[in-house]
């Protein structure tokens, strides 16, 4: 067996203590792949082979662990909607972002109805003021006159201690101190464990519903302050583009509404459970006293009429939290769906990338036409690892990972032509090559059609420049004239010559440098063609287009004597596709 490192791309050897990153290594047994994902144990075994996983080093509060797990949990349930929602043939209707159905994941569940009813019935209320107690006796050593109750060994213990006696007569022993059983109200019982394990998790379960409805609120909220002034028109009008094909029907404003009730109904109940929690009742409870999730039949949880209804609402609780509680291999199980999910939906969204540009993709991802002469063969897409080239020659490559990515996974240096896709960063520095693309994130799809429309650009130009061979046949030489290194289009004449004429290598290479120069010419936003008023090109290779579409007006230079090899628009880094440069 051996380890294939989908971030370098290259084959390791699966040695013994080995640390990886979760979900960016395959096990390799043949021709089948496995993926591997942490299943929660920190480690994989098979065999004599034994790896572990990186372990987040950060020192994370409980609130960033509620905030980043219900964060990835609204991700890929949103996912799951978009990818029920639009078929494979929709990508002109298809939207990456959070879509209107979201209401239902804020929607109040049984257990916020549960939570409701118990406070408007005073159960959390009465049972705080008023708990359930047992008897409890212990055993003291005291003075004779206070002793109502005698211990059962109180005779031997008197027996055995002169220092306990007053006076001892022919008669007997008339005793100065005795044990004695004190009796005392026990308010630690099973019973109140569970009121106040109950407490801890209806705050744990609300602080997540809170952290749900927040994400919500803060896409509405970053849609809401996007401005014009602070990115190019095209940027803002292709996120408003994206953003319209999500809420096309749909009300956002009831949307954003039904948050804010929603999260004035959790805010309130959490302060409800919070003056629970401060109570006397509360207090008394170590909070190392754990229960189980099945609860144990008594009689007071199932005769008293508050306990009873204490006890209906832990049941609640345990069926809806029942999905964060997974066992290894219903771990495993959730990762490796959520892989194929993730891998379906970043598809899609570059498919969509790729549609918006005017470039065309197949079926199954394998091959990019970007104009009738000029394609890119895509490698490994269905294992979440786009690899682009162009006869053998690398383009880019896209790592799709549904996993967190943290810190510790990252190398200290790879490849700036391998990005990485991840639904969630926990990273303390940013890096240009990663994107945390997700239903939560407006601007992560064009940050992705930056990186991968750059790399082309940069592929293409780096073959623009590149000259033909020293030496030409003769009747080549004469067909290209001044247009040796193919800095504009050929017209068929010189094509026939020079299939007719040069061997099969340099056909090629010919055909392709004449598609570049046929490439460059269009432009890159809206892909319409420069005429010879709107593109400007030198015998140095240095050219220049302005988009003649009013509505598109884009500008892209080319010059090799510059510090900016390729420039679109300002060359800015934070407009997607629309500005950036190539030093």
């Amino acid at each position: 067996m051996q380890l294939f490192s989908r971030l370098s791309g290259e084959l390791m050897q699966c040695d013994k203590g080995i640390t990886i990153a979760s979900g960016l290594y395959t096990l390799m047994d043949g021709k089948q792949e496995v993926i591997l994902f942490d299943d929660g144990s920190g480690a994989y075994h098979q065999g004599d082979i034994d790896m572990f996983f990186n372990q987040d080093e950060r020192n994370q509060t409980e609130k960033d662990k509620i905030n980043n797990d219900e964060a990835l949990n609204i991700t890929f349930d949103a996912i799951a909607n978009i990818t029920e929602k639009y078929e494979d043939n929709s990508i002109v209707n298809f939207s990456h972002l959070l879509p209107p159905e979201v209401s239902e994941f804020i929607a109040p569940t049984d257990l916020d109805k549960a939570i409701m009813s118990g406070f408007s019935n005073g159960i959390f209320q009465t049972i705080n003021q008023c708990p359930r107690m047992s008897m409890r006796y212990d055993v003291e050593l005291m003075e004779t006159s206070r002793v109502k109750r005698y211990a059962s060994n109180y005779q031997a213990h008197l027996v055995a201690h002169s220092e306990c006696w007053q006076q001892r007569t022919f008669t007997g022993i008339i005793p100065k101190k005795l044990k004695g059983q004190v009796s005392e109200d026990e308010v630690i019982i099973y019973e109140n464990k569970v009121y106040a394990r109950l407490i801890d998790n209806l705050l744990r379960y609300l602080s997540g519903a809170q952290a749900r409805i927040q994400q919500i609120l803060d896409v509405i909220a970053e849609f809401g302050k996007l401005d014009a002034q602070s990115n190019i028109h095209h940027y803002i009008i292709q996120i408003s583009k994206d953003w319209g094909r999500a809420y096309e029907t749909a009300n956002v404003s009831e949307l954003e509404q039904k948050s804010h009730d929603q999260m004035d109904i959790v805010q309130q109940y959490s302060a409800k459970l919070i003056q629970m929690k401060n109570g006397e009742l509360y207090r008394s409870i170590p909070k190392n006293l754990q229960v189980g999730i099945a609860l144990k039949a008594t009689n007071i949880l199932a005769h008293d009429d508050n306990y009873r209804r204490l006890a209906e609402i832990w049941r609640c609780w345990s069926k809806v939290s029942a999905k964060n509680r997974l066992n290894p291999q219903q771990m495993l199980a959730m990762k490796q769906q959520r892989q194929l999910d993730y891998t379906h939906y970043v598809t899609t969204v570059i498919k969509q990338i790729f549609a918006d540009i005017g470039w065309e993709t197949n079926t199954d991802m394998t091959s990019i036409d970007i104009n009738s002469n000029l394609s890119i063969k895509v490698d490994r897409p269905q294992q979440g690892c786009f690899e682009f080239r162009h006869n053998q020659q690398d383009i880019a490559r896209i790592i799709i990972n549904a996993e967190p990515l943290q810190e510790n996974d990252l190398p200290q240096a790879y490849d700036d032509e391998t990005f990485i896709i991840s639904p969630q960063l926990r990273v303390l520095k940013t890096f240009g090559t990663i994107v945390e693309l997700s239903p939560l994130n407006l601007h992560a799809k064009e940050a992705l059609s930056r990186l991968i429309v750059k790399s082309v650009w940069r592929w293409l130009l780096g073959i623009f420049i590149e000259p033909l061979q020293d030496k030409l046949p003769t009747p080549i030489e004469h067909a290209l004239s001044e247009n040796k290194s193919i800095y504009t289009p050929l017209t068929q004449e010189q094509t026939d010559i020079i299939i007719k004429q040069a061997n099969q290598e340099l056909v090629e290479k010919i055909k392709l440098k004449n598609a570049i120069a046929t490439f460059v010419r269009h432009c890159p936003y809206c892909g319409k063609e420069g005429d010879k008023h709107s593109f400007v090109t030198k015998p140095s290779g240095y050219f220049k287009g302005q988009c003649h579409d009013r509505s598109c007006n884009s500008v892209w230079v080319h010059d090799q004597n510059k510090d900016t090899f390729f420039k679109l628009n300002n060359g800015g880094d934070k407009d997607g596709r629309f500005a950036f440069s190539i030093p």
